[in-house]
């Protein structure tokens, strides 16, 4: 059995099994966390494994002292961003075998999503099998950004408990991990700390229109002006370029997507405590629709507010009016088999 299905499989099940027992919350809790233990044990135990495996295992193997790295340079890791070198300069220098290594990625990473996923009201396992399905790259080979999308969902919940300077601190470290953190992190910087719009639940009907729209209108033409206008270096701007070249109109995901935004504008409150927080959560679902035939840059940044999400559509959807729960349940159900039905790649 390929090893990124075994989660989605156990999830799924588990994931039932939450919605025939609505009202046991002790023991949906108790559940969910023996369901977050298997998923982390199973990626956690992985070796040798993706296809990037092939630049981080001779990467580990090669890589310089911190203290030469310091003085001159890597020699080995040209391209890649320097945290990570000096992440795996550090675990090589202490002696750490590669196994090791990959597994200290996959216990920050899981750490990040547990606390994060404290946030949920309810369906914390529905929630983890979701993340399963659009996060098993992640999961198992992309480390950089798993380090990068890890840090970041840890400076949100900074920013939430007011903690300013670890927020600053831990989006900082972020982009020193993967330079698509430079992107999600300064819109979130200015969300969170400039003049911003007033939320509002019609927001939701713009962005299915800009959704279904954009599946039959090509913005190719402006997207690429407006990326070599970006005031980054030559090889960011390739690395973009490269991204957006790839694209399908028409993928299993647009229902994921479109159900998504019904939802929120039929549940969604208009009237909110936190409003650059909805903002920000309003904003990644506009990243969705407008790049939505772009998957494969899509599938990069998407990464960094998947959890974010997941998190916000659930306890919106469970706090709404609806006092029926077969409704919800049935609703979840739908998502559920939805989602289990898609590809694996959307493209």
């Amino acid at each position: 059995m390929n090893l990124m299905l075994l989660p989605i499989l156990i999830m799924f099940f588990f994931s039932i099994f939450e919605i025939i027992i609505p009202n046991e919350k002790k023991l949906k809790e108790q559940l969910y966390k023996l369901a977050f233990f298997i998923v982390f044990f199973v990626v956690a135990i992985k070796y040798y494994y993706g296809p990037d495996i092939r630049l981080y295992a001779p990467l580990y193997e090669k890589i310089e002292s911190p203290l030469y790295i310091l003085k001159n340079g890597s020699t080995v890791g040209k391209g890649i961003e320097i945290g990570f070198i000096y992440y795996c300069s550090i675990f090589k220098w202490l002696g750490f075998s590669f196994w090791f290594f990959t597994f200290s990625i996959t216990c920050i990473y899981f750490y990040a999503i547990y606390k994060y996923f404290e946030l949920l009201h309810e369906y914390k396992s529905f929630a983890l099998f979701a993340l399963t399905i659009f996060e098993s790259n992640i999961f198992f080979f992309e480390f950089r950004q798993a380090i990068a999308v890890s840090l970041f969902i840890l400076s949100i919940l900074s920013y939430f408990n007011k903690k300013y300077f670890r927020y600053i601190l831990l989006s900082l470290l972020s982009i020193l991990f993967h330079k698509s953190a430079f992107f999600i992190s300064s819109l979130t910087f200015i969300i969170f700390f400039f003049p911003t719009i007033k939320y509002k639940r019609n927001y939701y009907i713009l962005l299915i229109a800009i959704l279904i729209t954009g599946i039959f209108v090509s913005i190719d033409s402006i997207l690429n002006l407006l990326i070599l206008k970006l005031p980054i270096n030559p090889a960011s701007i390739f690395s973009f370029l490269h991204h957006i070249e790839v694209k399908k109109e028409l993928q299993a995901v647009l229902l994921i997507y479109l159900l998504c935004f019904i939802v929120l504008y039929l549940y969604s409150n208009n009237k909110v405590k936190n409003n650059r927080y909805y903002i920000l959560i309003l904003s990644f679902l506009a990243m969705i629709a407008i790049f939505y035939k772009y998957w494969f840059f899509l599938n990069r940044v998407r990464s960094y507010f998947t959890p974010l999400l997941i998190v916000f559509v659930i306890n919106e959807f469970t706090s709404s009016k609806i006092r029926l729960v077969a409704i919800k349940q049935l609703l979840i159900i739908a998502v559920i088999f939805m989602v289990f039905g898609m590809p694996m790649t959307y493209g």
